[in-house]
């Protein structure tokens, strides 16, 4: 469907769901949708709208689930936002986004799902995702303009099952939050200028299988503990020393180690040249056979 989205549908008091998803819209999202007060779901995604999100959404308080993923949407947030206390999902990735995330949404404490990558945010994230939204299950902040540190206070989202927080700037060392969140089963820190080594407890509790740790300032060995789970481990371009475990590599699992300060032996297994694995940059005193 193409065209843009007409006022008119602001007569439809009574919907509950609305989808505009993987269409050709364009223009800006009519503020008269603000009088839909019923609905629940609420998608713009994958269109091509453009403008700012008219503050007269917030008035839609019964949301559970909104969506602005993927248009040409402007500005900043409108702290209106903030009025949507049953909101549980939150999707704005990929958009022109600016500013900083509302204070307003502190308010949003039934948040479980909120994606914000891809847009020009600026300041830090904030404090408030630590200390409020303790249901959050997925967190994505990648490819902003946020500040570090990372935020000691994610340390209280224990329910978290994902978390991607890449692109930060002095992201800080590698910060003792990760020990609480024995639920994670996805997380990617890439280029964030972390530094320190690589805690055991990451991976002891069995349930990490996706690790992206790649392009920080890592030192040390690769722990152990990744040994039971990760199945796809990317920590290439950090300071990483010392020999490859033998565990490191298997088949099915996805490693890149490449540009590290890893020595030694290469192990036997790598003379398997099916394996998906990356050592470029090491210095091995052994390579394995062309």
């Amino acid at each position: 469907m193409a065209g843009v989205i007409p006022p008119e549908l602001a007569n439809l008091t009574y919907l509950e769901n609305l989808d505009f998803r993987n269409n050709l819209l364009h223009g800006s999202i009519p503020a008269s949708l603000g009088s839909l007060t019923d609905l629940q779901y609420l998608s713009f995604g994958t269109n091509n709208l453009s403008g700012e999100i008219p503050r007269e959404l917030g008035k839609l308080t019964n949301l559970i689930s909104l969506s602005f993923d993927q248009n040409h949407l402007s500005g900043t947030i409108p702290p209106e936002l903030g009025n949507l206390t049953k909101l549980e999902q939150f999707y704005i990735v990929s958009n022109l986004f600016s500013g900083e995330i509302p204070t307003t949404f502190a308010n949003l404490k039934k948040m479980r799902i909120f994606w914000a990558s891809r847009n020009n945010f600026t300041g830090k994230i904030p404090d408030f995702i630590g200390n409020y939204w303790i249901k959050l299950e997925s967190l994505r902040f990648e490819g902003t303009s946020f500040e570090g540190p990372i935020p000691s206070s994610i340390s209280n989202l224990t329910q978290l099952t994902e978390l991607t927080l890449c692109d930060i700037p002095r992201g800080g060392t590698f910060l003792l939050f990760l020990q609480n969140l024995t639920k994670l089963q996805t997380l990617i820190l890439r280029n964030d200028m972390i530094s320190g080594t690589i805690p055991e407890y990451i991976g002891a509790s069995g349930k990490l299988s996706m690790l992206d740790l790649s392009f920080n300032n890592l030192t040390g060995q690769i722990p152990d503990s990744l040994n039971s789970s990760v199945y796809s481990l990317f920590l290439g371009n950090n300071y990483l020393t010392g020999q490859l475990p033998p565990w490191i590599i298997a088949p099915g699992k996805k490693v890149d180690l490449s540009y590290n300060n890893f020595s030694g032996e290469v192990p036997t297994s790598l003379l398997d040249q099916n394996l998906n694995v990356n050592l470029v940059g090491n210095f091995f005193t052994r390579k394995w056979k062309k």
